[in-house]
C-alpha cells in the first residue's frame, strides 16, 4: 500500500499537495497524513501495543501538532496550517532570497519496516 502511495505522490509539487478543491476542503497532503497516521495508530498502538512512528520519530513536534493528533475533528485552520508551513506553495517566497521554495517530501518509515524491527 505504501509503495502505491509513494508512486501516486512521488512527483507531486508542494502546490499540488497543498491544493484544496474548495473552501472548507482539505489538501491531498492532509488526506495522506490522516490515512497513514490512522494506520500508525491502529497497527502500532492498538494491535501491537507499541509506540507509534508519529511519536517515536518526533513528528508531532516537527509538525507542531499535539501528540494525539490524527486529523479527526481538527478545525480547518489547524488542518491546513502545518502542511503549508512545512511545504509552502510556490506562491510563497523566501524573504531572504526572493525565490520560491521547493519541497522535498519526508520519507517516514512504513509499518512493514517498523514491524520487522
Amino acid at each position: 500500500m505504501h509503495s502505491m502511495l509513494d508512486q501516486a505522490v512521488g512527483e507531486m509539487t508542494a502546490d499540488q499537495l497543498n491544493f484544496r478543491p474548495q473552501e472548507g476542503g482539505v489538501s491531498g497532503f492532509f488526506s495522506l497524513w490522516h490515512f497513514v497516521r490512522t494506520e500508525d495508530n491502529v497497527i502500532n498502538w492498538v494491535l501491537q501495543q507499541q509506540p507509534t512512528v508519529w511519536l517515536d520519530g518526533g513528528h508531532d513536534e516537527a509538525f507542531g501538532l499535539p501528540h494525539n493528533a490524527q486529523g479527526t475533528g481538527m478545525a480547518e485552520d489547524e488542518a491546513n496550517a502545518g502542511w503549508s508551513a512545512m511545504y509552502p506553495p510556490s506562491s510563497a517566497t523566501s524573504a531572504r532570497s526572493g525565490k520560491r521554495p521547493t519541497a522535498t517530501l519526508p520519507r517516514c518509515p512504513t509499518m512493514r519496516s517498523r514491524a520487522a524491527r
